[in-house]
């Protein structure tokens, strides 16, 4: 298949991570929101919040690219490339694998040196209803889903992988 692009703004804003990152999760998001209302200036803010790195995060399960891409293949294809960028400016990512669908819908993997999988996240904005089901599939099919959680950054929504009715809810927009 093709490459992917994922802008540089979109890295890790719709994260993938352990359940145990949960409450780290929901009381980050409490902070952003925190700081948000306490910088913001009519349109816009005063300073910017540098969200850190979760506690507890993916590499800690030892999940493999291999093993990754073996459970999600059979759903989605595989990117060739991977890129990411800004504007019209483009720069391959090597350690990038991605997976998904032409139009932007994608799982992006950071692997190691070890290929040890690292940061998972997505770019599932507006899913269209026909393929909810399918990125459903997808997220749950990924190697010890029933400890993982989806943590979108952007809106302070967190989401376990478990809870199918749930991910189904949040990958529709609701």
């Amino acid at each position: 298949m093709a490459s992917a692009f994922f802008h540089e703004d979109d890295y890790c804003q719709v994260e993938v991570l352990p359940s145990t990152a949960r409450g780290y999760c929901l009381a980050e998001m409490g902070r952003i929101d925190e700081f948000a209302d306490a910088h913001r200036d009519g349109a816009g803010w005063t300073a910017m919040y540098v969200r850190g790195g979760s506690p507890q995060p993916l590499a800690s399960l030892g999940i493999t690219l291999e093993e990754l891409g073996a459970a999600v293949a059979p759903l989605v294809p595989r990117f060739a490339e991977v890129l990411t960028g800004y504007s019209s400016y483009r720069e391959s990512c090597p350690s990038v694998a991605g997976w998904g669908l032409d139009g932007g819908e994608a799982l992006f993997v950071g692997v190691s040196t070890g290929g040890v999988v690292g940061p998972v996240w997505l770019t599932l904005r507006g899913v269209p209803a026909e393929r909810v089901g399918l990125w459903c599939r997808v997220l749950r099919s990924l190697p010890r889903a029933a400890e993982l959680l989806v943590a979108d950054w952007s809106v302070g929504v967190v989401v376990s992988l478990a809870d199918e009715s749930a991910l189904a809810a949040y990958l529709s927009g609701g």
